[in-house]
């Protein structure tokens, strides 16, 4: 939108102090100016002096006596800090809103006047800066904000649609869509009204402290105001965004101050105090305060809690992966391995058998008759087979042996570090172990029986592969079949010679 300043100040929409506060600033300007004659102007505007009079007799300034003249409050705050009081107090103000869709003009106050006490107090307490100047700051900080919320209400209004549902940073938005940031306008209107260098150029450093701009030479004033603008953030954070703030706040108040916790946590409780009181004088609300260490324990909780929530979330995501991984390597039907993972693992172990040199035996079995069965009894009843055909199988192989459906009715089983003999044993365990099985459907007992065929991978070495090895047992289970079915028939493979007369 190119210098959004200029073309605000040309449209007469910049945000401009009060009569009063104007007429303040320009008696300020003039060395020869008096405090009469500043008390004169205030006096002018009844509201402006009962707000100056509460706030110099308010815990928030803190002098023993009680002050019932302007003259004498004035008097006692000197002409500089008048100035800026008058401006401050002038400028508030929660009842003239324009339309301004996401700007919440009540917040928007309460929030400056928290970073204005905060900043106030922080600097009483750390005697790093001048007191008022840092409550001006801290009230005028983001009075860029309020400007373009006035001046430009309906592209104001889109910017903030767009930075809370993107959930990128306010400022990263107003620069992409505005030409400029609401902390950089503001500064110049500061300039504009003439406020002291000092002032405009705490709140120029305390805005790059705040977009992490590169390290430079950092007034104290600034450092205060980043505190008070944390410590506002605080205050007036909505709910569920305080953990971050607060540790944040934690950090500034020890790293730059070198507070002990006792300290800032009494420094903290003066600041919500204080800032109630001064909320009551200008009419600007104020939520109650906590301390702060409420605020950190309800921070702690909300950080237990996102940490809960994101270990259930790790949690929820690993059993859909399981549940994922476990649909992919497994046969739904008999609740064992696939194809697609007998593949995998058979390849594996062959790998692992070629690197170790361990044998490695791979068991086919295939149900005997079993298209037979199924014209017989019926689909439902193959599949009840099938199952308990698995069952069985799977209880027969060793912990260490991987068990899977081949396809239709042949199944196999990888058998690592497992020799002919053991291949022999493993073989007729499961022929037993299915023919024994009783299979129970629909009121009828049914008996089925399996042919099986070893292939041991006795001598590995890098001139086989899975599929010799495969084949080799195939062929050797078709010899069970030929043989009378019900039967085992087991060799090492070789892949030159063949496959050997089988060991029984």
């Amino acid at each position: 939108m190119g210098d959004l300043f200029q073309q605000l100040k040309n449209s007469k929409r910049l945000p401009s102090p009060p009569g009063v506060a104007f007429r303040v600033l320009e008696l300020a300007q003039n060395e020869e100016t008096e405090l009469g004659d500043i008390a004169a102007v205030v006096s002018s505007d009844p509201a402006l002096s009962a707000k100056i009079l509460r706030f110099v007799n308010s815990p928030v300034v803190g002098i023993d006596q009680p002050v019932t003249s302007l003259h004498k409050a004035i008097a006692l705050m000197g002409l500089r800090a008048v100035k800026l009081m008058a401006l401050s107090f002038s400028l508030v103000s929660t009842e003239e809103k324009t339309a301004c869709p996401g700007f919440e003009f009540d917040r928007f106050w309460s929030r400056s006047l928290a970073c204005a006490v905060a900043g106030r107090t922080i600097a009483r307490q750390s005697k790093v800066c001048n007191a008022e100047d840092a409550f001006v700051c801290g009230l005028l900080g983001s009075i860029g904000q309020l400007a373009m919320a006035s001046g430009i209400s309906g592209e104001y209004a889109r910017v903030l649609e767009q930075a809370a549902e993107s959930g990128q940073p306010l400022r990263d938005v107003e620069a992409s869509c505005l030409g400029t940031t609401h902390r950089e306008l503001g500064v110049q209107l500061l300039q504009h009204w003439k406020l002291p260098e000092q002032l405009w150029q705490g709140v120029a450093q305390v805005h790059a402290l705040s977009a992490d701009a590169p390290p430079g030479r950092i007034e104290p004033l600034s450092r205060v105001l980043h505190t008070a603008e944390l410590t506002a953030a605080v205050l007036c954070g909505r709910e569920g965004s305080r953990e971050q703030e607060a540790a944040a706040l934690a950090a500034a108040a020890r790293d730059w101050f070198d507070w002990d916790p006792p300290r800032w946590e009494a420094v903290f409780d003066e600041i919500t105090t204080h800032w109630r009181e001064c909320a009551e004088i200008l009419s600007v609300p104020a939520e109650d305060p906590k301390s702060f260490v409420e605020i950190r324990a309800e921070a702690q909780e909300r950080i237990a809690e996102l940490s809960l929530a994101a270990q259930m979330e790790v949690r929820r995501a690993e059993e859909e992966h399981d549940e994922l991984l476990k649909r992919a390597t497994t046969d739904p039907l008999t609740g064992i391995g696939n194809r697609a993972a007998f593949d995998e693992r058979l390849e594996l172990e062959v790998n692992r058998a070629e690197r170790t040199g361990q044998p490695l035996a791979l068991v086919m079995m295939d149900i005997d008759r079993f298209k037979r069965f199924n014209d017989t009894h019926g689909h439902q009843a193959g599949d009840a087979v099938l199952r308990a055909v698995a069952a069985a199988a799977a209880d027969a192989v060793r912990k260490v042996d991987f068990l899977a459906r081949y396809g239709g009715e042949e199944f196999a089983a990888v058998a690592p570090e497992c020799d002919t003999a053991g291949a022999a044993v493993l073989g007729e365990r499961i022929r037993r172990a299915v023919a024994d099985t009783l299979v129970r459907f629909e009121n009828r007992e049914l008996r089925v029986t399996v042919s099986v065929g070893a292939a041991v991978y006795a001598h590995p070495d890098r001139s086989r592969a899975p599929g010799d090895l495969i084949r080799a047992a195939d062929r050797l289970l078709y010899r069970a079949k030929d043989a009378g079915r019900n039967n085992v028939k087991v060799a090492a493979f070789r892949q030159s010679a063949g496959v050997p007369a089988a060991v029984s």
